[in-house]
């Protein structure tokens, strides 16, 4: 895709080496908007291009590489790092959640039942105040297909979501959507509804792709559409039938996700995406918000 007047200053930057990483034309693009250099970011097979007009592009070129020069070790070092603690992060979290499904299906410490009683999302129990239950349920599954198909497909758009904006702030983005997902959809089911389940919160994690590709300063403008749509097939094929399903869940969860996507791009417009401590700071907020949700459900009906 080529810009009349327009120039692709990824070659220059690179000296023709390669292609940047979708992190490093996002942060790119932030150095860009916070000096109100008019820009475009599109994307093909070759690589990510970042067009300025031909009038500015000595000030964008100039910006970038200050930039670069005094964050040289972010740049050299941490990016692919990140990228790699991003799987790291995503595999040990999505082991957790396979840890939990075996603590409650062996009744460890209490009974099945009582896992299942305590943590589930039930509306009624949740428009009283039990609002617990809308972070627990998203750690407790039916049986080890359901979890496995949580984990397979959630682990995808999950990995997909830390690699573009850290594991710690993309886990505890994806928590949220999960529960406000859940808390959405006891308002609106019928108080005696009830699910168990981490699909909310995967359809948060497409939701949030979505969102954040709304909101991107970027010529390829249908990227939106790419993870929007898989959400929608997914909620289709996978989300939309059988008798336990929670079409409402995963609706919600989607929705919600797209809000806090949306909300995350604006943020990160005028805020360099986390760096290594921020992230473990986001990353241990959300494993305290599954812990501590769990002990108030614990104490308060035990």
């Amino acid at each position: 895709m080529k810009y009349e007047n327009w120039i692709d200053v990824v070659p220059v930057l690179l000296e023709g080496a390669g292609s940047p990483s979708a992190q490093r034309i996002r942060i790119w693009s932030l150095v860009l908007s916070s000096q109100f250099i008019d820009h475009r970011v599109s994307g093909s097979r070759e690589g990510w291009q970042m067009w300025v007009r031909s009038d500015t592009s000595e000030a964008a070129l100039s910006q970038i590489r200050s930039y670069e020069q005094e964050n040289a070790d972010s740049v050299s070092t941490w990016l692919p790092a990140r990228t790699f603690s991003a799987a790291q992060a995503s595999f040990l979290v999505l082991g957790g959640i396979a840890v939990m499904h075996a603590v409650s299906a062996f009744g460890v410490g209490v009974s099945r039942s009582v896992w299942i009683s305590v943590g589930s999302a039930d509306a009624g129990h949740i428009l009283r105040g039990e609002l617990w239950r809308v972070v627990t349920a998203l750690t407790l599954h039916a049986d080890v297909l359901h979890l496995m198909s949580n984990v397979v497909i959630g682990g995808f758009f999950v990995l997909w979501l830390c690699r573009e904006i850290g594991p710690g702030l993309g886990w505890l983005a994806v928590l949220l959507s999960g529960a406000v997902g859940n808390a959405i959809n006891a308002v609106i089911q019928s108080p005696l509804h009830n699910s168990i389940g981490a699909s909310t919160a995967v359809f948060g994690a497409i939701g949030i792709l979505s969102g954040l590709r709304a909101h991107e300063n970027s010529a390829a403008s249908r990227s939106v559409f790419v993870p929007l749509m898989a959400g929608i097939i997914l909620l289709a094929f996978l989300g939309a039938g059988g008798e336990r399903t929670d079409i409402g869940a995963h609706l919600f969860g989607l929705i919600s996700g797209v809000a806090i996507g949306a909300l995350l791009s604006n943020w990160l417009k005028s805020h360099p995406v986390p760096i290594r401590m921020q992230q473990r700071v986001f990353g241990t907020a959300a494993v305290l918000v599954l812990m501590l949700a769990w002990l108030w459900g614990m104490f308060a009906t035990l």
